[in-house]
Formats: C-alpha cells, sequence, structure tokens
C-alpha cells in the first residue's frame, strides 16, 4: 500500500514528489484557523460537520443532508465499500491502490478495464461494454491516478446513465479536480440533479490535494441517494471528522480566489516546463490535466534520484504498470530544476 510520501523513514529527503498536493502549500488562512481551534480541543468535534456540510452546500449548491464528511477520501472509499458489500467491481488499470484495498477487505471480487498506453491511458467508450448484469459497483477517477487525464464529460455522462439504468452503483473520484482550469465543466456532481442518475452515484472530492493539508484528514462525499449516505455514516467511527479538521476544511472554503488562480498558473507554467524537459531526455510523457506528470522511462532512476535526496513516486506496484513507469508532482519552479538537474546527471 505504498501511495507516495513515505518520508518519515527517510531523514536525508529533502524533496517529495511524490504527492501531488497545491506547490503553494496550505493557505495563511487555514494554518491561522487551526492555530485559533487548538483552544477548543477540549471539546467533542461535531459528529454531524453542521456549519461544514453547511459551507460545502452553499459551495457545491447541493443540500446538506446529500453530505458526507470523512476522515479524508480514503476512510469514504472504506464506508462506501462497507455499505454496499457489491459482489464484484469494475476498477481501471491502473487506478488509485486505495479502492482495491477496500474492495479486499470486504471481499469484493474486482473486475479490471485495461486503459492501453497507445490511447494516453484514456478512458474510451469500450468501458461501457463492460458495464454488464454481473456488476455491482463501479469505480472512476478523473482527473485519473497516477496519470492525470479527464474522462471526456460526455462519456462520464453516458457511464452514469448506463450504470443507473442498469442499478449498477458508480463512484466518481474527483479528488484532483481542483487542479482542472474547467472544473465545474467537468465535475460529475451535476449528474446529482438528475433523478434518472442521483439513485446510484456517488461522488468522491477531498481538502488533501487542493489546499495542501494532507496531514489533517477531510474528505467527502456527495450524492442523491439518502439511504447510501445514511448507511455509509451508521459504520463510520464516532468522532471521525475531528474539530481541527472541521475548522481547516471551514477556512479553507473561505480562502480567496487569487489562491486558486495563482496555482492554476503556476501549474501551466510548470507542466509546461517539466514536460519540455522530460522528453528532451528522451522520457515519454503521457498527457494530463491535474497537479502531476506521469512518464516512463527505461532508464532506472528512483534509486539514483532516491540517493541525491529526491523522492518520486514508482507506479510499479500499480495494476497495468510497470518498473517504467513513474509519476512526478509539479512544484514551485526551483524544485523543478532542481529535479531536472539530477535526471540530467543520470540519463546522461
Amino acid at each position: 500500500m505504498i501511495h507516495g510520501g513515505e518520508v518519515h523513514s527517510y531523514s536525508h529527503i529533502k524533496y517529495d514528489f511524490s504527492v501531488n498536493i497545491n506547490p503553494l502549500g496550505v493557505p495563511e488562512g487555514v494554518v491561522a484557523a487551526v492555530k485559533n481551534g487548538l483552544e477548543k480541543m477540549e471539546c467533542y468535534p461535531d459528529q454531524e460537520c453542521r456549519a461544514l456540510r453547511s459551507a460545502l452546500s452553499m459551495r457545491l449548491k447541493v443540500s446538506e443532508d446529500e453530505i458526507l464528511c470523512g476522515n479524508g477520501a480514503s476512510e469514504l472509499i472504506l464506508l462506501m465499500a462497507e455499505a454496499l458489500r457489491p459482489g464484484k467491481t469494475l476498477l481501471t488499470a491502473p487506478s488509485f491502490l486505495g479502492y482495491a484495498h477496500a474492495l479486499n477487505a470486504t471481499g469484493s471480487e474486482i473486475q479490471y478495464f485495461p486503459l492501453k498506453a497507445e490511447n494516453g491511458f484514456k478512458l474510451t467508450e469500450d468501458y461501457l461494454s463492460y458495464l454488464n448484469s454481473d456488476i455491482e459497483l463501479a469505480i472512476l477517477c478523473s482527473p485519473s491516478n497516477p496519470v492525470g487525464n479527464t474522462i471526456d464529460s460526455g462519456l462520464l455522462k453516458d457511464i452514469a446513465a448506463s450504470c443507473a439504468e442498469k442499478g449498477i452503483y458508480l463512484l466518481c473520484d474527483q479528488c484532483f479536480a481542483g487542479f482542472l482550469a474547467d472544473e465545474d465543466g467537468c465535475s460529475a456532481i451535476h449528474f446529482i440533479r438528475d433523478e434518472g442518475i442521483s439513485r446510484y452515484l456517488l461522488v468522491l472530492d477531498a481538502f488533501t490535494k487542493r489546499y495542501a493539508m494532507p496531514g489533517i484528514r477531510l474528505g467527502y462525499a456527495v450524492s442523491g441517494n439518502k439511504w447510501l449516505l445514511s448507511r455509509m455514516k451508521s459504520l463510520q467511527t464516532e468522532w471521525s471528522v475531528s474539530s481541527l479538521a472541521q475548522v481547516a476544511g471551514l477556512a479553507a472554503l473561505r480562502t480567496p480566489e487569487g489562491y486558486m488562480i495563482e496555482t492554476l498558473s503556476l501549474l501551466g507554467t510548470e507542466r509546461k516546463f517539466l514536460s519540455e524537459e522530460l522528453q528532451g531526455l528522451g522520457i515519454k510523457v503521457y498527457t494530463g490535466d491535474a497537479n502531476y506528470i506521469f512518464f516512463e522511462t527505461e532508464k532506472q532512476i528512483f534509486r539514483p534520484l532516491f540517493d541525491r535526496g529526491i523522492l518520486i513516486r514508482h507506479c510499479d506496484n500499480y495494476v497495468g504498470l510497470s518498473d517504467e513507469h513513474y509519476r512526478v508532482a509539479i512544484k514551485k519552479h526551483e524544485d523543478n530544476e532542481v529535479l531536472v538537474s539530477e535526471l540530467k546527471r543520470i540519463m546522461y
């Protein structure tokens, strides 16, 4: 279950490119809110996350009872798996390892839809043919992990409609959608207003990536299926979302718009810089829209970079990938220059 960010065992790591969080760091308002929130540590958290769900409701334009907050997206994935206990689940290969981890815990049989390198590992309409009567749950991620490409909105709606028609629950993981220029246009939350789809759709997001706060575990699920959310909540540990997480989430939602404007500008510039530099080294770079770059090279680069104090994500433990696949976060320019400089020394 290696995800990236395993820096606690390695004191020599100076640059962590293995985790994909906002390169601008935690918003100042979030840091201040958490510090002020320390004064209320003697109080139990609000189990209903009332203030946070109210703020999310206004942001997402859904009702408060269509939102469930959790201890990060990972907890919500596990709660969904426990609530549904699907006999067979359809995943893409590659996809986020946490899905299989949760499904294995509940005994679900996993079937994989193979994403092909010749298509840039992008989801195609062939996926629809895999949605048969044996599938009880399908999980998609957009932008995808680890590649970072986005599912076409038209195809995503066709998939959601097909799932609903066949009685298949669909989890759409949007944890990296905050880094898209057209986040709203790519979101599956709009489908919750479609009565024909909403009963079978669950949309997942988290504060982790967008606001650079993975240490404060906070995610949320949105669904028009009140039974599903209620069932997930009944399985949730009491006080799962800490007081500090709720305070941080509220502060994050109040972050000035300029924070994400600057983020998207930086990512656009640095994605171009890193992609061109990697390609100049003979590395195959795959097209992506998120805050990371997925690439392929026969040169074994993980250990040499590790020895130089740079941690990247080796993708050899993803289903469908090999030891030639890697992912690196897009960071600030000075950090990206260090990565490129060290790669040049390794490659030549």
